[in-house]
């Protein structure tokens, strides 16, 4: 009993979490070599995991034979690492992937089971508590700092923010960074050197181009907290001329519909001279960030221009420091490629389509999924 699947079931049975033959049980587990994930395996490992040692003892009793022949059981999720997930974490001891081709592709294999590891987890971000701030890193940025989550095409910085009433950030200066505020709740105050002072609400994005140097501040406005994701991106042009944009998409604007709120200053459809306006707002870098707010049972495709992306689960169910919850999303690639994300978690995305470049998410939950999905070169 101390190792395998009798110690799995035995430690199931000790935590009181042993199912009945009433409940609908669901795994979740970490593979790397999935050629030897046979029907016979699915099966133990499942009964193993229920804790039902009456039935696992019966299925053991199948002849191996007939064993091989079962089908894969359905509450079985395997989590492995992809090449792509491999290459670029591999600094970090990253498992490898062992499968053949011929393995993969064949009629029975049970290629709906496994989903790339690439989440980074609303659990595993950068995390600082100061009292009056309680924010997530994405990115390196502060304290946190992990060599394998410092940069991603032209994203530097996401930071998800929950600043106290009457408090924030005193001015400070910035240069060579395009810096966006998303307003997720509240209202934030924002002053800065050129002279603007603007009090930004749920639904603003608000763009600042630093260029060759600005300083501002931005502090919670009002009796309530503000919430906001703090982004940054390297411009692709350095010297620029600071300016200051901003941008309102109402919750209309965003329900179920993918709602362009950035795009590069000469994309089509982009005002960028505009200090206020309709449409994106406009950035200095190879950057498109959409916007939606994604109603349960809902499902999206977007086209993906870039080769890679990043998409984003904002944690709008309040603070949250332990395991991702709330609202859930799947988010589908190529052909059996997908991750599952909930609040907080975000994932690399990896864009090497053969045909096309179309992305699905699909909210799985039974909450309204607020995501941000970045298109990067």
């Amino acid at each position: 009993m101390k190792n395998g699947h009798p110690r799995l079931m035995s430690v199931i049975k000790t935590l009181g979490l042993a199912t009945d033959d009433t409940r609908n049980l669901v795994v979740e587990c970490q593979g790397s070599s999935i050629g030897l994930y046979a029907t016979q395996w699915f099966n133990q490992f499942y009964l193993s995991a229920s804790g039902r040692a009456s039935a696992l003892k019966a299925h053991m009793n199948i002849s191996e034979s007939k064993r091989k022949k079962l089908p894969y059981p359905p509450g079985v999720k395997v989590l492995f690492p992809t090449l792509a997930t491999v290459k670029s974490t591999a600094q970090n001891g990253a498992g490898s992937l062992f499968c053949t081709r011929k393995k993969w592709n064949g009629n029975t294999f049970p290629r709906a089971a496994f989903h790339d590891s690439q989440s980074t987890a609303g659990r595993e971000r950068g995390h600082a508590d100061h009292d009056w701030l309680k924010t997530f890193h994405t990115f390196s940025f502060a304290s946190y700092q992990d060599d394998a989550h410092s940069q991603f095409g032209a994203l530097r910085v996401i930071n998800e923010d929950r600043v106290a009433p009457r408090t924030g950030f005193g001015t400070h200066s910035h240069r060579e960074f395009e810096i966006f505020s998303y307003v997720v709740a509240g209202q934030l105050e924002h002053k800065d050197s050129m002279g603007d002072v603007e009090i930004l609400k749920r639904g603003d994005l608000q763009l600042t181009s630093a260029g060759t140097g600005i300083s501002h501040s931005e502090k919670a406005h009002g009796s309530k907290q503000a919430h906001f994701l703090q982004i940054w991106s390297l411009p692709s042009v350095s010297r620029l001329q600071p300016k200051y944009f901003t941008r309102h998409f109402t919750d209309a604007d965003k329900r179920d519909v993918w709602a362009r709120i950035v795009a590069p200053v000469d994309a089509e459809g982009v005002l960028k001279d505009s200090r206020e306006g309709e449409g994106p707002a406009p950035v200095q870098s190879p950057l498109t960030l959409y916007a939606t707010l994604l109603s349960d049972g809902k499902s999206l495709k977007q086209t993906i221009t870039g080769s890679k992306g990043y998409i984003h689960v904002v944690q709008t169910s309040g603070y949250n420091t332990n395991v991702a919850a709330g609202a859930t999303i799947r988010v589908i690639g190529a052909p059996g490629v997908e991750v599952e994300l909930k609040e907080g978690d975000g994932a690399y995305l990896h864009l090497n389509f053969d045909e096309g470049g179309d992305l699905t998410v699909e909210n799985v939950g039974d909450k309204t999924a607020e995501v941000l999905l970045f298109d990067l070169e």
